[in-house]
């Protein structure tokens, strides 16, 4: 089956079914990114099928490469991040003024931050400590200091350690850089290291199987000014798509450009029935690391959240993610032929079994000479702190006379504990929240003394 989009553009408005308005920021094989048009903005893949254009003819201009926020922002954007903190959520244009310990946090990611050779970091500590926006952070942070960054959260579902082709895809989807296409990220770190003088592959990948013959291949397309038309199909087959094969590809890229099959020698980063796509997943992570580099970045980042959702898998599927782990052990003790490379994982996982961390990635951590960062359940003294913060948002958003009340903590605390929500950071921003609005909300009044 061709690669088609069904007339779908990027920064098309649609609607998308039970969930409402979105913007399309990537286009795939199967379906669309899109980002709802929510106070949250969350970013979900979806089929076609689920989607329908709203004004086809008014085109949306595509979504500009993500950007960190000015401090200094506009009243919509305050309103919106008070919005998203309803939901227990820190917008990442808050993250620095709405983390606390942030500057701490700020020193050990610096010090996380790879240069040559690939790092695993665990983000651990009991449920509900903010292993999530720490996530967050890290990647804010490095994308600061120009690396690229790629997210996955584990659901034990569709995306975990056990089908390793599905978690690559779902991983490549994610990726974002400065100046970085939101459409064809990966095809772009090719177009972008040719850009800056790479006529053929960065020299520690030429060893390696699919990155030699690909590299040369967009090169050929470039040359020939033919990439436009198959842009989309090199993305898929570069993420790994479990929906393209080698002889797909082939077809496909005949009909997409002048070059006779017989010279297409172009080939899928995972191709279906692969017998080594362990090997195959990390060779994509760590040679994609080196070409960023090529490419004008610092390298990679990986951030994977929710790990302990692997002990939810049934006993087969577990044993697989096992496999994965020790794979990712040979490469780290250099073991493979899989060169070095600027890539960190930073993995955030629930204690476990009386660990601080998750007894599966532990080895794993110390191995690669990685670091681990523990969260400890909040303290009263950081709760007032984020809580300060927050109101002082919440009071110059909506023009808030009244000074800052200890006493609302009171009440989100006995909220809390009425819930056996007391250690979740998140309950605490959302409960929090709600006390703010039924103390100064519409029909309140704005000032300490009603």
């Amino acid at each position: 089956m061709r690669y088609r989009t069904m007339g779908f553009r990027t920064g098309m408005k649609v609607l998308v079914k039970q969930l409402g308005e979105a913007i399309i920021v990537k286009l795939t094989g199967d379906g669309a990114l899109v980002r709802l048009v929510t106070p949250a903005g969350l970013t979900i893949k979806q089929s076609y099928d689920n989607i329908t254009a709203i004004d086809e003819e008014n085109e949306v201009p595509p979504m500009p490469p993500p950007m960190r926020a000015v401090v200094e922002m506009d009243k919509f954007q305050q309103v919106k991040a008070l919005e998203a903190l309803r939901f227990g959520l820190v917008p990442e244009s808050h993250l620095e003024c709405l983390t606390v310990g942030y500057q701490d946090m700020v020193r050990w990611i610096g010090n996380c931050l790879p240069t040559r050779e690939c790092r695993i970091h665990e983000i651990c500590g009991p449920f509900g400590t903010g292993k999530s926006h720490t996530m967050a952070v890290v990647r804010q942070i490095a994308l600061d200091q120009g690396y690229l960054a790629a997210k996955i959260e584990i659901d034990g579902k569709s995306n975990n350690f056990s089908a390793p082709q599905r978690l690559l895809y779902n991983i490549w989807l994610s990726l974002e850089g400065k100046g970085l296409s939101l459409e064809t990220p990966l095809l772009d770190i090719y177009l972008k290291a040719m850009q800056n003088g790479y006529d053929s592959i960065p020299q520690p990948l030429k060893d390696l199987d699919y990155f030699p013959v690909n590299f040369d291949f967009i090169r050929k397309l470039k040359t020939s000014q033919q990439i436009e038309g198959s842009a989309h199909l090199l993305e898929e087959c570069l993420a790994g798509s479990e929906n393209v094969s080698a002889t797909q590809v082939k077809a496909d890229l005949a009909k997409e450009t002048s070059l006779k099959r017989a010279h297409i020698n172009f080939k899928p980063m995972i191709a279906k029935g692969a017998r080594d796509k362990l090997i195959m997943f990390i060779m994509s992570l760590a040679g994609h690391a080196v070409l960023a580099k090529a490419a004008g970045y610092q390298g990679l980042i990986l951030t994977i959240d929710e790990f302990e959702a692997h002990h939810l898998l049934s006993s087969p599927d577990r044993a697989k993610a096992r496999e994965l782990i020790s794979v990712l052990e040979h490469y780290v003790s250099q073991d493979f032929c899989i060169p070095p490379a600027p890539l960190a994982i930073f993995i955030g996982a629930v204690s476990q079994d009386g660990h601080k961390g998750d007894p599966w990635i532990e080895k794993l951590v110390d191995k690669s000479g990685g670091k681990q960062y523990f969260l400890n359940p909040w303290s009263d003294a950081q709760k007032e702190q984020l809580a300060n913060s927050i109101f002082n948002l919440y009071q110059s958003t909506y023009q808030i006379s009244a000074g800052y009340d200890h006493g609302l903590i009171d009440k989100t605390q006995m909220l809390l504990e009425s819930r056996e929500q007391s250690d979740l950071v998140r309950a605490f921003i959302k409960y929090y929240m709600a006390v703010l609005d039924n103390e100064y909300g519409p029909g309140r009044s704005r000032t300490s003394d009603h």
